[in-house]
């Protein structure tokens, strides 16, 4: 049962990291047990369609991205810089990396017409949501920021964060990368509820 699980796992990080390279639409069933060096019977056994393989990608997408914001914390006392942390490597890993941005926006292409697909990224969605929101009310108990309302503050970075990456599809030519400081900057700027130009921290 063990090994079983393991290669459903692995067929789920082959799917993601195929969906990344080329967009849902664009792989198929062949393709990813290619990747996997299995069968297609073999990626049958384990999901009996592709939206079953798109949901494992996204449950393995999900899970790694709390491995990893976590380990980015790891260690960091300060609620203010872990605050800073969770913004900056949520900007390098899931707005920046432009794998990352063909997998998300395609899911939320899917989730306009699926509902399953929606309900896995709504969790997602309202998981991320939460995680912040908790970092940024640690911030404001010790004083480092005053947002009158951090889970609404939360909530517009969120909408930002995704219309930012919207753009990247109208102007490809964007390079976020070099906008990492600016977006990182004002980002910290609504979550600290402070004015313009004011610092946080």
């Amino acid at each position: 049962m063990a090994r079983s699980r393991d290669m459903a796992d692995k067929l789920a990080q082959c799917a993601l990291e195929l969906f990344s390279q080329h967009g849902i639409r664009d792989v198929s069933m062949q393709m990813v047990a290619a990747h996997a060096n299995c069968t297609k019977g073999s990626l049958y056994w384990h999901y009996d369609s592709k939206k079953e393989l798109v949901l494992a990608a996204c449950g393995r997408y999900y899970r790694d991205w709390h491995e990893r914001v976590r380990a980015e914390l790891a260690g960091v006392a300060d609620p203010l810089k872990r605050l800073g942390k969770a913004v900056r490597f949520s900007i390098r890993s899931c707005m920046i990396d432009p794998k990352n941005r063909v997998f998300t926006l395609g899911v939320m292409a899917l989730s306009l017409q699926d509902e399953d697909v929606r309900r896995s990224w709504g969790r997602f969605y309202g998981e991320a949501r939460d995680f912040l929101t908790r970092l940024v009310r640690e911030a404001k108990a010790a004083g480092r920021v005053r947002p009158a309302d951090p889970r609404r503050a939360v909530e517009m970075v969120l909408v930002a964060f995704e219309g930012i990456k919207l753009r990247t599809v109208f102007e490809p030519s964007a390079s976020l990368a070099l906008e990492e400081k600016r977006i990182y900057d004002e980002f910290m700027e609504i979550l600290g509820g402070l004015g313009r130009g004011a610092r946080v921290g």
